[in-house]
């Protein structure tokens, strides 16, 4: 085979063939999918020993460098989680809007509406909780408003 040769770990666009740093070759034996269903089960368990370690320790359960200050998280590991979701749920919404389903679980809407019938029970519930038992800000503007409104 003769002699391997290093590029410059640019694997995509390499032009040897007999690269060692060759990223793209990988074993089918190392694939998570491929292991045995016991070489499954004991990396299951070693990754949930260490994150219980990493939480016993008070550091974060995703990078294990950082102290855990968002629960388990540190700020970064719970920042890029948190706008992973986001996507994530503002696609499911996009498309629930484009398709004139509920703005909150994607069911079907009710006529005039831009909610289903449970949603709409839900935001009708607290709205009028909310007028039974208002903040003082709310009361606040509500005298501002009345008198603005007495005085034209």
């Amino acid at each position: 085979m003769g002699k391997k040769i290093i590029c410059n770990r640019d694997c995509f666009n390499c032009k040897f063939d007999d690269c060692i740093a060759d990223i793209r070759v990988y074993s089918e034996k190392s694939l998570y999918k491929n292991r045995s269903p016991q070489a499954q089960a004991n990396q299951r368990a070693l990754a949930k020993k260490k994150r219980d370690e990493a939480k016993a320790q008070g550091i974060c359960v995703i990078c294990k460098k950082k102290k855990a200050t968002r629960g388990v998280k540190c700020y970064e590991c719970w920042l890029r989680q948190k706008r992973y979701d986001r996507a994530k749920y503002n696609g499911k919404r996009q498309y629930w809007i484009d398709e004139n389903l509920c703005y909150f679980c994607g069911a079907p809407r009710m006529a005039g509406q831009k909610v289903c019938e449970r949603h709409y029970k839900i935001l009708n519930y607290n709205i009028m909780k909310q007028n039974e038992n208002p903040t003082e800000k709310m009361k606040k503007q509500r005298r501002e408003f009345n008198s603005a409104w007495r005085q034209k």
